[in-house]
């Protein structure tokens, strides 16, 4: 006689499901847990309207949300979480706010976890305003901002262009004893290259270094960008190469650091731009002697593989036409 599965067991197999957008199957085996005799729990739910969302559903993501009101168990914080995520994600500000109203109303969550989502969710949708209220009456009832709070306002400041304003926040941030992370140095130094103001750019760059954080995939693209128009910010940028170097060696964890990259790709688009041939590494005449010179690349085991100097060779090769 074999063994019967739980409604654990069914979790996982549904979780595995959603994960694979495979929402119809998932739904079967949420059907069959009530005839194994076993009753779905608040994370079944939550994973299957989770994926529901996930697939664009919308309609029988609240039409099952109103069904477990009906006859599941009692919503919990992360129910109401993916509501509001869901609801954000395609644009339902309406839907959004409707329920953060009703649960505000009720005191039902405090927990800053959902008003981060509520926050973030704003932000992303042009509420601003409204976010922003939120914000300022938090200590009102109790939730204490986090990092993400403050990186979900500084976030909505510089998507409406609101340096001032994102670095007010930022000062706020620190001032009530939070420290900033690798996200909000990103997000306030790509607004800064993405309006051209080197200036303000250089001044983040040398105290998110100095905090030993670095440049995340979208930010480096973009400054690769800016140095195809204009070579002067070269000269500002390689001040801090040196210690962006240094830090990325001391934070390398199972990620090729991005520093390391910005390198290469710096030196290649110097090529580019001289558009040099390259026929030996040390020949190339176009790339500044302190960025031509052997600084490791590392593997995702922490391994140090080639010279960048190596790199450079090899790939601008197969790039300059």
């Amino acid at each position: 006689m074999g063994i019967e599965p739980n409604v654990i067991s069914y979790n996982i197999l549904i979780n595995g499901y959603c994960k694979k957008k495979k929402v119809d199957e998932a739904m079967q085996l949420f059907c069959e847990i009530s005839q194994k005799g076993s009753k779905p729990n608040t994370v079944t739910y939550n994973t299957i309207l989770q994926g529901l969302f996930e697939v664009g559903r919308i309609g029988d993501a609240k039409r099952f949300f109103a069904e477990m009101l009906s006859a599941g168990p009692i919503p919990n914080l992360y129910i109401h979480c993916t509501l509001l995520n869901g609801y954000f994600k395609y644009g339902l500000v309406e839907e959004a706010l409707s329920l953060f109203d009703k649960l505000e109303g009720k005191r039902e969550n405090t927990d800053i976890i959902f008003y981060n989502f509520i926050i973030g969710g704003l932000c992303k949708n042009g509420k601003r305003d409204k976010a922003r209220a939120i914000f300022d009456k938090l200590h009102l009832i109790g939730a204490l901002p986090n990092v993400r709070t403050y990186n979900n306002m500084i976030n909505g400041f510089c998507v409406e262009d609101l340096l001032d304003e994102a670095n007010d926040m930022l000062r706020k941030m620190e001032e009530d004893g939070y420290l900033p992370n690798d996200f909000t140095y990103n997000v306030l130094v790509w607004e800064f290259l993405r309006c051209r103001k080197i200036t303000e750019m250089t001044s983040f760059m040398k105290e998110m270094t100095g905090r030993g954080f670095l440049f995340d995939a979208t930010t480096t693209e973009l400054l690769v960008n800016i140095l195809r128009e204009n070579l002067s910010v070269l000269d500002t940028i390689l001040e801090l190469h040196t210690k962006i170097m240094n830090t990325a060696k001391e934070m390398v964890s199972n990620a090729v650091v991005e520093a390391e990259k910005m390198a290469i790709r710096m030196s290649l688009e110097l090529c580019r731009q001289a558009r040099c041939g390259l026929q030996k590494p040390c020949s190339c005449k176009c790339i500044p002697d302190n960025l031509v010179r052997h600084i490791p690349i590392i593997d995702q085991a922490g391994m140090v593989m080639v010279s960048i100097e190596d790199v450079i060779y090899g790939v601008a090769r197969e790039s300059i036409v």
